[in-house]
């Protein structure tokens, strides 16, 4: 029987591709790296380093909201930079933070990362998908952050459906109504899906499959091609401006 992919729908430890499509679409660190390779802010509105770089601010979006509805705050940042360097459970992203010493609030809209030792490129380390930016009260239960959709069901290892969050910072954005992630073990079923399967307009479709394509040389390259092109795909969906298709992801 084939093994069936367990899922999750954590900001701050994705574990598949999957996963990190969920991440993508749910939500945002402070600042991330575009099509280009250009740091572009997010959450954050600028993120400044000092004369010596051991102090980093950033300041936030402003209006910035969670799913929720509600704005986010620097203490909800703090919180979820607490969350990420926690001694005891450390996340994805805590690998690349061993100089932070503390993250603290300044005034209503921006936070401080106090720096053991300077550090020029600081602002990458921040600019990594596993950072969202999660409320203080965040429930890994029931999924927050600002990304342009929110959770309408999550099934681990079958399928997401999100839809387009209303509160979202970008004017007009998301296109589209709705985002399906289905789970795949196995590539087959991935290829059969990616050419095969009908959905409705407005809705993109992100077909998971294993983490990376297939290594056998023999595998038939229309199958290889679809896992490339499937997973190119995904990460446009929700910046597509093309809202009648559904485009497939991995």
């Amino acid at each position: 029987m084939p093994r069936r992919a367990r899922g999750r729908s954590h900001p701050h430890a994705p574990t598949s591709s999957p996963d990190i499509a969920r991440t993508l679409n749910l939500y945002e660190p402070l600042l991330f790296r575009d099509r280009d390779y250009r740091l572009e802010m997010l959450v954050a509105k600028s993120v400044t380093a000092s004369p010596d770089a051991k102090t980093w601010t950033a300041v936030l979006r402003d209006g910035i909201k969670f799913h929720d509805g509600r704005p986010v705050t620097p203490a909800d940042v703090v919180a979820t930079f607490r969350r990420i360097t926690d001694p005891k459970d450390p996340k994805n992203g805590a690998a690349s933070l061993g100089m932070l010493a503390e993250v603290v609030p300044v005034g209503e809209n921006a936070v401080e990362f106090r720096l053991a030792e300077p550090s020029a490129t600081f602002d990458d380390y921040l600019g990594q998908y596993p950072l969202g930016i999660v409320p203080a009260d965040f429930d890994v239960k029931k999924p927050i952050g600002t990304g342009p959709f929110r959770v309408s069901t999550f099934t681990p290892g079958l399928q997401s459906e999100f839809v387009r969050n209303e509160h979202y910072w970008r004017p007009g954005e998301p296109y589209l109504d709705k985002l399906v992630l289905i789970d795949f073990a196995e590539y087959d079923a991935v290829y059969r899906a990616h050419f095969t399967e009908p959905f409705p307009a407005r809705t993109t479709v992100a077909v998971g499959g294993p983490a990376r394509p297939p290594a056998n040389t023999h595998e038939p390259a229309a199958r290889r091609s679809a896992w490339i092109s499937a997973r190119s795909a995904s990460m446009r969906a929700s910046r597509s401006g093309d809202g009648r298709s559904p485009v497939l992801g991995w």
